[in-house]
Order: C-alpha cells, then sequence, then structure tokens
C-alpha cells in the first residue's frame, strides 16, 4: 500500500510539477517560449508564460490587420 501512494505522488508530480516553483513546464500552453509570438497570430507568450493578444508585435492572421494589440477585419 506505501509503494502504491509513493507511485501515486510520484506521478502526480511528475505530471503537475512540483507546487511553488520547481518543475513544470517553460513554455506557454500551446508550446510558445516565452517572450516570443506563437505561430497562433496575434497571441504573445510573456516571461511569465501567460498568452496574450499583442498583434503590434506579433502580426494578425491574413484578412486582418493591427489595431493596437489586437486584430481587426480589413
Amino acid at each position: 500500500m506505501k509503494q502504491l501512494i509513493l507511485l501515486s505522488i510520484a506521478l502526480l508530480l511528475l505530471l503537475f510539477g512540483c507546487p511553488g516553483g520547481g518543475g513544470g513546464s517553460s513554455l506557454c500552453v500551446d508550446g510558445t517560449p516565452p517572450n516570443s509570438c506563437s505561430s497562433n497570430h496575434p497571441q504573445y507568450c510573456t516571461s511569465e508564460k501567460v498568452l496574450i493578444d499583442e498583434a503590434d508585435i506579433c502580426g494578425c492572421p491574413a484578412g486582418e490587420t493591427p489595431a493596437g494589440s489586437v486584430c481587426v477585419p480589413g
């Protein structure tokens, strides 16, 4: 029983990383490295690994133009 509990804890740490830092992914949820534009324009991966709209930096999909940080038809 003790081995099963230890195995369960190890599996959870592998899947979700250690609480409070250490472990986890060093990428945004879509696989983009921090401080980079995603292939899903206009999204930008911040240093905190959060995707935000930054059309003025990353551009827009075809048929759209930047309007500040967002894309608009046109």
